[in-house]
C-alpha cells in the first residue's frame, strides 16, 4: 500500500518493543498510535513541493489597473493595457530570493482570465493588451522554463462576472478552463484553489470533481489551499505555529475531505490524533503579500517590508516547516516596481550570507541514548566559533517524528542551553545572541520514533 495514503485506524497494527523518548513506560496504545502517525508520509508530488521552500505569488490583472482587491466582474476589460510587461523580468526578481517556482493567479474572483479562454469573452483576448493576441500564462510560463523554475497556476472557484457562478452549471465551466491551463502550457508544478468566496456562493461548486481533473491531466501537480495535497497556513501574515505538524487528522477521504480549522493552534498534536479515523500527510504554505496588498496600487513602493521584517517572516515559515510563498504584484506598466527590487536584492543576500556557510559541515555527527531514552547529537566544530543560529531537518521520507527537541553549545568544557523547540519537519531555525562554541548538542526530547534527522547546520547568521 503506497505509504502516503490514509491508514485507518481499524486492522492490525505491530506494535515493536521500543520506547516514546521521554516515556519509558509509555503505554502499547501509545506506542501504537505514534507507530500510526509516522508511517504517514509525503507524495512525491508533496515532497518535490517541500523541497522547494520558497516561491513567488503574482497577482496581476484588472484590479492592478482599477486599484482594487476584488473586482465586480463588471470592469471592461479594455483597462487591461500592460505596455511594458516583461515576464523574465518577474522571474529575475523571484530568483533575488532563491524562489524555485512561481505561482501566476491567472483568474482571480472577478473572472477576468489572462489567458485568451474559450470559455468567456472576459479575457486578454478582448483587451488592447497585445492587440487582442496576448497570453500571458503563455508569457510566464516559458519565462519561468527559461529561468529554470517551476510553473503554478492559481484559478479562483469565484468569478463575479460568469452569470452561472453560484449555479451548479458554473462547474463545467471551471472544469474547462482547469483543462484549458493543465493541457496548454507544459507542466503544472501547483494548482491553487482559493477558498475566499465573494457574495456566498461556495455551496455548488464541486471541488471532488476538480481534483480528479487535476490528477488527471497533471498528476504531478500539487493542488494548494482549497485542495488535499497543501493547506494553507491559517493567516496571510507569514506565520507557520510553534509546532506545524504535516500529519494532521481528517474526516474522510483527501480526495472528499471537509477541511479542518486552518486557524487552530493546535492541528496535530498527540491529543488531536490519539482518537482520529485517517491520518493525512498535510504542509502548511505561508502566504503573504511583500507590500500591504496583494495587487498593485500607487502606495505600494511606500509600503515594501523592511529587511527585518522579511528575516522574521522567514524565520516563522521556512524555520517553522512551512513552505514560504511571497507575493509580488507588478504594477500598471507590467513590471516589478524598483522598490521590490531593491527589498528582494536585500533579502535574498541576506539568506545566502546567513546560510551559505555551514560552520559543522563535513563533521561526523556522535550520536548517543540518555538514561531517559532522549538521543543526543553532538557536532564539534573545527575550532571555536561565535554561532546564532541552527538549522535541522527529518528525513521526512520516514514520518514526522521529533515532538520537542533542545539545543546546547559547548564553551570551555562546559555545556549550557540556548534555545529550544517542538516540532521540526522539513526545516527547524532556532537563533539566539552570537555566542561562542566549540560544539553543538542536538537534544530529542520527545518523539514519536526513533528520530532520523537528514541534516543540521550551525551558522553565524546576521539577525
Amino acid at each position: 500500500m503506497v505509504m502516503n495514503r490514509l491508514l485507518a485506524i481499524v486492522g492490525a497494527i505491530c506494535v515493536c518493543k521500543s520506547t516514546v523518548a521521554g516515556e519509558t513506560n509509555a503505554s502499547l496504545a501509545t506506542v501504537a498510535m505514534l507507530q500510526r502517525a509516522v508511517q504517514v508520509v509525503p507524495a512525491p508530488r508533496q515532497l518535490a513541493w517541500q523541497q522547494r521552500e520558497v516561491e513567488v505569488f503574482f497577482h496581476f490583472g484588472l484590479n492592478t489597473m482599477t486599484q482594487q482587491e476584488w473586482g465586480s466582474g463588471k470592469e471592461s476589460a479594455a483597462l487591461f493595457n500592460p505596455k511594458k510587461l516583461d515576464a523574465g523580468q518577474w522571474c529575475s526578481a523571484a530568483k533575488l530570493i532563491g524562489a524555485q517556482g512561481v505561482v501566476l493567479v491567472c483568474k482571480h474572483h472577478d473572472g477576468f482570465c489572462l489567458w485568451p479562454s474559450a470559455t468567456t469573452d472576459y479575457s486578454v483576448r478582448n483587451s488592447p493588451w497585445r492587440e487582442g493576441k496576448g497570453d500571458l500564462v503563455r508569457e510566464l510560463s516559458e519565462a519561468c522554463r527559461a529561468a529554470g523554475m517551476k510553473f503554478g497556476v492559481y484559478l479562483s472557484p469565484a468569478d463575479r462576472h460568469q452569470p452561472s457562478f453560484g449555479t451548479p452549471a458554473y462547474n463545467d465551466v471551471y472544469r474547462a478552463q482547469l483543462r484549458e491551463l493543465l493541457t496548454g502550457y507544459g507542466e503544472i508544478s501547483e494548482v491553487w484553489m482559493d477558498g475566499a468566496f465573494p457574495d456566498g456562493k461556495a455551496e455548488t461548486v464541486d471541488f471532488p470533481s476538480f481534483y480528479r481533473l487535476v490528477r488527471e491531466l497533471q498528476p504531478n501537480a500539487v493542488i494548494v489551499s482549497k485542495g488535499p495535497d497543501v493547506r494553507w497556513v491559517g493567516n496571510e501574515g507569514g506565520s507557520a505555529r510553534e509546532a506545524e505538524w504535516n500529519v494532521v487528522p481528517l474526516a474522510t477521504d483527501p480526495e472528499h475531505f471537509s477541511w479542518p480549522n486552518m486557524q487552530g493552534r493546535n492541528l496535530g498534536g498527540r491529543d488531536v490524533i490519539q482518537n482520529a479515523t485517517h491520518l493525512y500527510w498535510y504542509p502548511a504554505v505561508a502566504n503573504l503579500p511583500l507590500d500591504f496588498d496583494w495587487f498593485w496600487d500607487p502606495q505600494s513602493e511606500k509600503r515594501v517590508k523592511s529587511l527585518h521584517d522579511l528575516q522574521k517572516i522567514y524565520e516563522l515559515s521556512v524555520g517553522r516547516n512551512a513552505g514560504l510563498l511571497l507575493n509580488l504584484a507588478p504594477n500598471r506598466e507590467g513590471l516589478i516596481p524598483g522598490s521590490d527590487v531593491s527589498a528582494l536584492q536585500s533579502f535574498g543576500r541576506w539568506i545566502t550570507d546567513s546560510f551559505g556557510t555551514n560552520l559543522v559541515e563535513g563533521v561526523v555527527a556522535e550520536r548517543s541514548t540518555d538514561s531517559t531514552g532522549n538521543t543526543e547529537i553532538v557536532y564539534r566544530l573545527p575550532r571555536p566559533r561565535y554561532v546564532t543560529t541552527l538549522m535541522v531537518g527529518e528525513d521526512i521520507t520516514q514520518g514526522q517524528r521529533v515532538e520537542s527537541f533542545k539545543v546546547d553549545l559547548l564553551d570551555a568544557d562546559k555545556w549550557h542551553q540556548c534555545g529550544q523547540g517542538s516540532t521540526i519537519g522539513w526545516k527547524r531555525l532556532v537563533r539566539w545572541q552570537p555566542q561562542r562554541a566549540e560544539a553543538v548538542r542536538i537534544r530529542i526530547t520527545g518523539t514519536r520514533a526513533d528520530p532520523r534527522l537528514r541534516f543540521a547546520g550551525l551558522y553565524a547568521a546576521k539577525w
